[in-house]
């Protein structure tokens, strides 16, 4: 998922290290965790990109990379939608393979207009019954 990156706390002439991966879901999160530290007297400076929130240009830099974060998730969103819907126009299936065959649905159906309990049928075809009434609807 998300790549690790260790980070330095500054506070009260401390300096503590923080490892996060992605601690937050989007741009406005991100800038009210950093407002909330910056209001304890708290700056992130990041080590290994040479960010720190206790100088307005880092101030900045933070928040142009959340906002490119965001805008490449919603890139990525768009574009997996729209692959769903090419793939629906082309008349591909979707989702994982059918958990009966056709041949399987047609059995059950008979086995249970013979009289036969859905527990039953459940047991020879090794399914849930859930997804026996799903597939003889």
């Amino acid at each position: 998922m998300g790549s690790v990156t260790t980070t330095m706390c500054s506070h009260s002439r401390r300096t503590l290290p923080l490892v996060n991966a992605r601690f937050v879901c989007c741009p406005r999160d991100l800038l009210d965790i950093a407002e909330m530290l910056r209001e304890h007297d708290v700056a992130l400076r990041s080590l290994t990109d040479h960010i720190d929130t206790g100088t307005a240009a880092g101030r900045m830099l933070y928040a142009v990379l959340g906002a490119v974060a965001q805008f490449e998730r919603d890139v990525l969103r768009e574009r997996t939608v729209a692959g769903l819907a090419a793939a629906k126009r082309r008349g591909e299936r979707l989702g994982g393979r059918p958990a009966l065959t056709s041949a399987q649905v047609k059995e059950a159906k008979k086995m249970l207009a013979r009289g036969e309990s859905p527990n039953h049928v459940t047991r020879i075809l090794r399914c849930g019954r859930s997804t026996l009434y799903r597939a003889i609807v």
